[in-house]
């Protein structure tokens, strides 16, 4: 789980974190395209019902009517690799698939190599491709007030992002995930994190296999009933 809120420059620093509106819209969700696809095509309507389940639960409330929603969402999701959060200050060549590490020269990376629990096994499995869905927040460009021409930023300002990630995409099929990755996702909805990434774990998903009655070469017809076995 990786959440990012943004906070622009005051002074010396950043401003202070401020809670943003929970009335929202859903504009658009969208599938990244990937070589090789995804393992099955995604259900989008269930994925959009299931969200907006996990943003009641959260307190958020869906525009209706005439009233303008505050915040925009968007979602994303698909797979492949993504930008690794333990890399953010380290020279990285982008155009390569997956992107390489030119140089682990800067010092507060080199610090949190000396400083944090199983750094570097963290920073290799970020590495690795995943399967994503992102979750965006925007201003609502139609509620914000004017800025005079000098300050006038280009494009919608984003408020924050939540990204839920699991792991070995080529063998797991995300309509089977993405309940769960929503439940946690939705917990860091608007909310910052210390560390790069956040681990949750859950029980994976198992099935069973109803075997048939076993017919053996020889034998006139298959008995006994059908045994439940394998998952």
């Amino acid at each position: 789980m990786r959440a990012k809120v943004e906070r622009p420059f005051k002074g010396l620093g950043k401003a202070p974190r401020q809670e943003h509106g929970k009335f929202y819209h859903i504009a658009a969700i969208t599938l990244v395209p990937s070589n090789p696809p995804l393992l099955r095509p995604v259900d989008e309507a269930a994925v959009l019902a299931i969200l907006r389940e996990e943003l009641a639960k959260r307190g958020f409330t869906e525009a209706a009517g005439d009233t303008p929603p505050e915040i925009i969402l968007t979602l994303i999701y698909g797979r492949g690799w993504l930008r690794n959060p333990y890399l953010d200050d380290v020279m990285i060549a982008e155009s390569t698939s997956p992107p390489t590490v030119i140089s682990h020269g800067m010092h507060t990376n080199l610090a949190r190599q000396r400083t944090s629990f199983r750094h570097e096994s963290k920073l290799q499995a970020a590495q690795a491709e995943k399967l994503f869905l992102s979750v965006s927040a925007w201003a609502n460009p139609h509620t914000q007030p004017a800025e005079p021409k000098r300050k006038k930023r280009s494009g919608i300002r984003l408020y924050w992002r939540t990204t839920m990630l699991v792991d070995e995409p080529a063998q797991r099929d995300f309509n089977v995930f993405v309940r769960d990755m929503l439940a946690a996702g939705s917990a860091y909805f608007d909310r910052e994190i210390d560390a790069e990434e956040v681990s949750i774990r859950t029980d994976m998903p198992t099935g069973h296999v109803l075997m048939a009655p076993l017919h053996f070469a020889g034998d006139e017809e298959p008995s006994g009933p059908a045994v439940p076995g394998g998952q």
